[in-house]
């Protein structure tokens, strides 16, 4: 874990903490608009560069190494510890792997430190990749093998700018950026972890989650992500206090979608937070 950590100070009163997790070949000051508007409404939030994207990187060597499960929920648990005590409600959220990523952390940190947190918030979790995207378990299984022989090759792994949202500003500024990187260890690492979320191996029981909320936001048109995957874990759940929301006609990045869907997302996000917050 390294740079990229930030704090927006909130125009209101501090109501409630929010710790975010970007997702893959991302990076946290894209999420800027989106933290200043939670912040507006006394939500602070808290995010981080993880490992192999955004300001982590410090050679070409370091682009897409995100390291096993194991590294990414440690440096999570690192990252929720490292902050101080404030006294108010602290929820994990995360976008598309960000949001994988908080489902598998809720299922197997440490108990101590996930009695900090209130509740969970994903947005397009990355459970499953959209059928047009998903590999075969033939090229899952050449995937694999070549992992072992050379663990660090990198890939380009960038969706396709009109997948991401029908802003077209959004799509000429994805179009513009450096492509997403990989290596194949952590192709096949992140294919093992969010097949077992997929699978209903890590779903979260009533009990682990007594006093504890969930929120899931997908867009019904999705082409990077699996909408119906998302869906499906969600009725698995054994979460009492959980809320699905359909962003009807939206594409993988709601929080860049156009408004009113985008202002509608943070206002959802917002209000579930502030419900629980006290």
């Amino acid at each position: 874990m390294d740079a990229g950590t930030k704090k927006k100070a909130q125009k209101n009163r501090e109501v409630a903490r929010l710790l975010w997790l970007h997702g893959f070949g991302d990076h946290c000051s894209n999420y800027d608009d989106v933290f200043i508007l939670l912040a507006n409404q006394g939500i602070t939030v808290h995010a981080f560069d993880q490992r192999g994207q955004g300001r982590s990187i410090h050679g070409p060597s370091d682009k897409g190494r995100t390291g096993p499960a194991e590294t990414m929920l440690s440096d999570v648990t690192d990252f929720i510890r490292a902050l101080p005590a404030t006294g108010v409600a602290q929820f994990l959220g995360g976008h598309s792997m960000g949001g994988a990523e908080v489902l598998l952390w809720a299922s197997r940190a440490p108990a101590d430190v996930k009695a900090s947190i209130r509740g969970y918030l994903v947005e397009a979790p990355m459970l499953r990749l959209h059928p047009s995207l998903q590999p075969s378990n033939s090229i899952v299984w050449a995937m694999r093998a070549l992992a072992k022989i050379v663990p660090n090759w990198q890939i380009v792994q960038s969706p396709s700018a009109d997948r991401v949202s029908r802003d077209k500003r959004v799509q000429e500024k994805v179009a513009k950026q450096d492509a997403a990187v990989a290596t194949l260890s952590s192709i096949v690492n992140t294919f093992l972890w969010t097949g077992e979320l997929d699978q209903g191996l890590c779903d979260l029981s009533a009990r682990e989650t007594a006093s504890k909320g969930l929120w899931i936001g997908h867009g019904d048109e999705d082409r990077v992500t699996s909408f119906d995957a998302a869906r499906d874990y969600y009725a698995r759940s054994g979460v009492k206090d959980k809320t699905f929301v359909t962003y009807t006609g939206c594409l993988h990045v709601i929080h860049q979608e156009p408004d009113p869907e985008k202002n509608r997302l943070v206002q959802d996000m917002a209000s579930w937070i502030s419900s629980r917050a006290v």
